[in-house]
C-alpha cells in the first residue's frame, strides 16, 4: 500500500520534554512527548503534557519500537514495555 502524506515533523525542546509535532497544510497536531533526561517515549494527552505511561525507551527500546511503530500512532496505545 502506497500512502503519500503530505506532513513532516517539528521537534519542539522544552526544559523537561520535546514536544514531536506533526504538521500538514492546514493543521498541526502533537503526536508524542520525549524525556529529555531519559529518552522515555510518551503519548501526548494534549497539546501541552504527555499521558502518564512511558510507552518506549528510545534509548534501549529501538529494536521492539521498529517491530511496532506506523504512520499513524497506534503503537502509541498498544501494550507498554515499562
Amino acid at each position: 500500500m502506497n500512502h503519500n502524506f503530505d506532513e513532516r515533523v517539528e521537534l519542539q525542546r522544552g526544559s523537561k520534554y520535546t514536544k514531536v509535532v506533526v504538521a500538514g497544510d492546514s493543521n498541526r497536531s502533537v503526536h508524542s512527548f520525549i524525556e529529555n533526561k531519559t529518552g522515555n517515549l510518551l503519548k501526548a494527552a494534549s497539546w501541552k503534557a504527555p499521558a502518564k505511561g512511558v510507552r518506549f525507551n528510545l534509548l534501549s527500546d529501538m529494536d521492539e519500537l521498529q517491530n511496532r511503530i506506523d504512520p499513524y500512532g497506534s503503537y502509541l496505545y498498544k501494550i507498554t514495555i515499562r
